[in-house]
């Protein structure tokens, strides 16, 4: 293939990429917010979550599981930032998983396991 022709695979691969975009994603490419990223073949993007410190002692000194959700909910992380808090914190999650399943997910590991631990260590059932 010439030069003019490899250009027009790539302008169309280009535009087919774009189309694939929600609404929303397309709103924030055209505002500037947003950006499409070149990801080599076998490479993966790497989102950067937040600081994973402050977070799990928040995690690890919650009373409960719905407290737990309260405060991840209060942070506003999005899909992709709760993947990286997930895989820092070694939580598995699945790429498809939704938003509310992460948040399970991140909990049951963390402020849940501990409660899990504390219930099964109690006299009170008894």
């Amino acid at each position: 293939m010439d030069a003019k022709g490899t250009f027009v695979a790539l302008l169309r691969d280009i535009a087919t990429t774009i189309n694939k975009l929600s609404p929303e994603q397309f709103d924030q490419m055209a505002a500037g917010d947003a950006r499409l990223a070149f990801v080599p073949p076998g490479g993966k993007v790497v989102v950067a979550g937040p600081d994973v410190g402050p977070i799990r002692a928040k995690l690890s000194a919650t009373e409960s599981r719905q407290a737990a959700v309260a405060y991840l909910d209060s942070l506003g992380l999005k899909n992709d930032e709760l993947r990286s808090l997930a895989k820092q914190l070694s939580v598995a999650v699945l790429s498809k998983d939704p938003k509310p399943t992460l948040v399970q997910k991140i909990v049951d590991a963390t402020a849940g396991a501990r409660e899990d631990t504390a219930a099964i260590h109690s006299t009170n059932w008894r």
